[in-house]
């Protein structure tokens, strides 16, 4: 069996003949000096070649970015004020998180797909296996881009690339925090301090940005641990230069031990503390969701810490998610790499694979409905990508059959992901205008029943205190579930708008006058919202109202009673039937919003 097949010629030859020019060593998996393995081929290609389009891939990516900055710079202003619409924010969190989700989703489909050819399984016939060729860069590693074989005279071992990849992380985290610091004291940042920049928001970012890299330095790491035999001795896997017997090897395994404990390990370990650390604002006690979504939003400790990000896009309670998901990536891509047998492997991803998309689609971990609609089929993407290959593996389609299932491949994941974007953004929009419908209809019974208590208040006043007035009105609540259980300040504003002035503290007179009590008033802007009610907003100011307050508590009437059915020696035979039955039109075309009479 031949690793790099291209490199194979075959045929009744023994020795190098066997081997492409270029190649090499057994299986002819090595490169001769002057020669580089090529990612995208599979095959020992001429460092000529490699010379030649050496800044190609680079120098393409670096005019990209160019161009992206140089326009993003240039309308900056335009772009500053699209940001400050709450509208664009959350359309652009929204394509920053479905980007992330389908980035890791082909991700891992690259890296199942590297590991199980190295185990001899069948190649991916076009179209999909040209997509995924056309997609490779997404794995980020930089070992793939650059031809380092070549430039090197002994050549770029394995021994090499591992610690190339385990060191790069750490030193472009040093010199991030160097050049924040710079950048802070030349004085474009807007902070006025000279300090040096907090060393946990600058390692905020770079966590961010290590956990999409993360999967393929793991699976450098991993790969450090798989040796063959080949005749009568141990060769590494990615390396069969290297004999697993060697001293060279053991220093070599040691070194990957403590990158486990550092990589995979040290930083799932690292973010799960971190995320803890925030626990109680991530996911407040004692509070429905959607508050604590809200307390999440305006919390300036969450805003101001960057890695509660990867906590704050699923609901309160799954804030530990992003653990799941990136164990999940580990697990397809690093961990599946103790199985020796192409058979044994590929069971494995596969039932790790069902029972994550199992888990995904019943706990709905995301804050957007679309979101986890959207992640639901991407995890059905691995699956179905899997299951094209355990075919093609077991030769139940070949030839034709086998293009057929990869045209439907890219077809059906195609389709899955439009479907799903335009029916959840289309649910978006329709939940929006229903919950504007409810408000309007909330907004209507308030302004009736605000009314009624108006039209009995101004009729009656005289006989009532501001006491009286209050406990009549704060005992209506309203059932609905986008209303405030504080809607004494709803009625307050409601009869400031029917001529009730809070500011000039007027009230109506039994006479249907205007009389003035601002005497003894006290200042209702220094008041908490939650404990302003109708008295607050039109208190009267009369000296003896303590009195009239509790002449009305001793009664025992309800209050409301009282001042919307009075009798001439202040009681009332009404009882809360007769106000029901005054009440019972507007709740009638309420759309659903009923009064609770908690007397």
């Amino acid at each position: 069996m031949c690793t790099y097949p291209k490199n194979c010629v075959g045929g009744n030859t023994t020795g190098r003949l066997l081997c492409l020019e270029g190649s090499e060593g057994p299986l002819c998996a090595l490169c001769q000096p002057g020669f580089y393995m090529r990612e995208s081929s599979l095959q020992c290609e001429h460092c000529h070649t490699a010379t030649s389009m050496l800044f190609l891939g680079p120098g393409l990516a670096l005019f990209i970015l160019l161009v992206l900055g140089g326009t993003a710079w240039a309308f900056r202003a335009r772009i500053a004020a699209w940001f400050r619409k709450e509208k664009n924010r959350k359309l652009w969190k929204d394509v920053v998180e479905g980007g992330t989700a389908l980035f890791v989703t082909l991700q891992i489909i690259l890296l199942v797909k590297s590991n199980h050819a190295s185990l001899g399984g069948s190649q991916m016939p076009p179209p999909y296996g040209d997509f995924l060729k056309a997609i490779s860069f997404l794995v980020l590693d930089i070992i793939q881009w650059l031809p380092f074989n070549c430039a090197y005279a002994d050549g770029f071992s394995a021994r090499d690339a591992l610690v190339f990849v385990t060191i790069s992380p750490i030193a472009i985290f040093i010199l991030v925090l160097v050049l924040a610091w710079f950048w802070k004291l030349s004085g474009h940042s807007k902070s006025k301090s000279k300090k040096p920049p907090k060393v946990a928001r600058v390692l905020g970012y770079f966590m961010q940005a290590i956990l999409l890299v993360l999967p393929t330095i793991s699976r450098r790491i991993c790969q450090t641990f798989r040796c063959s035999e080949y005749d009568d001795q141990r060769l590494l896997d990615m390396d069969l230069e290297i004999n697993c017997s060697s001293k060279e090897y053991e220093v070599m395994l040691i070194y990957a031990w403590l990158m486990v404990l550092c990589y995979p390990l040290g930083i799932s370990l690292a973010l799960y503390a971190w995320l803890w650390s925030f626990r109680n604002r991530l996911d407040p006690k004692a509070k429905a969701e959607a508050e604590a979504i809200a307390m999440q939003s305006n919390d300036p400790v969450l805003k101001d810490a960057p890695i509660t990000a990867l906590a704050l896009k699923f609901r309160p309670r799954f804030w530990r998610y992003e653990l799941i998901t990136l164990g999940r990536r580990l697990a397809l891509t690093s961990l599946a790499l103790m199985f020796q047998q192409l058979a044994h492997m590929m069971v494995f991803v596969l039932l790790l694979s069902i029972l994550t998309l199992i888990i995904d689609k019943e706990c709905e971990p995301y804050q957007r409905r679309w979101m986890s609609a959207f992640s639901y089929v991407l995890h059905w993407q691995l699956v179905l990508f899997l299951l094209a290959v355990i075919m093609m593996d077991a030769d139940v389609v070949s030839g034709a059959g086998a293009i057929a299932i990869s045209v439907g491949l890219l077809v059906t994941n195609i389709f899955l992901v439009v479907f799903v974007f335009v029916i959840q953004r289309g649910d978006v929009k329709r939940l929006r205008r229903e919950k504007v419908a409810h408000m309007k209809s909330v907004r209507r019974i308030q302004r009736q029943t605000a009314q009624v208590v108006h039209n009995r208040i101004r009729a009656n006043s005289r006989n009532v205190g501001p006491a009286a007035i209050s406990e009549a009105v704060n005992p209506l609540h309203f059932s609905a579930s986008d209303t405030s259980t504080d809607t004494a300040v709803e009625y307050g504003i409601e009869m400031q708008e029917m001529g009730y002035d809070r500011d000039h503290s007027m009230h109506h007179g039994v006479d249907g006058q205007l009389h003035d009590g601002a005497s003894g008033e006290a200042d209702m802007a220094d008041l908490p919202s939650h404990e302003m009610d109708i008295a607050d907003i039109y208190s009267h100011g009369d000296a003896d109202a303590a009195m009239r307050e509790e002449r009305e508590k001793s009664t025992g009437v309800n209050p409301l009673l009282q001042t919307m059915y009075p009798t001439a020696d202040g009681a009332s035979t009404a009882t809360d039937e007769d106000l029901a039955m005054d009440l019972s039109d507007i709740s009638h075309d309420s759309g659903g919003v009923t009064v609770d009479l908690a007397t």
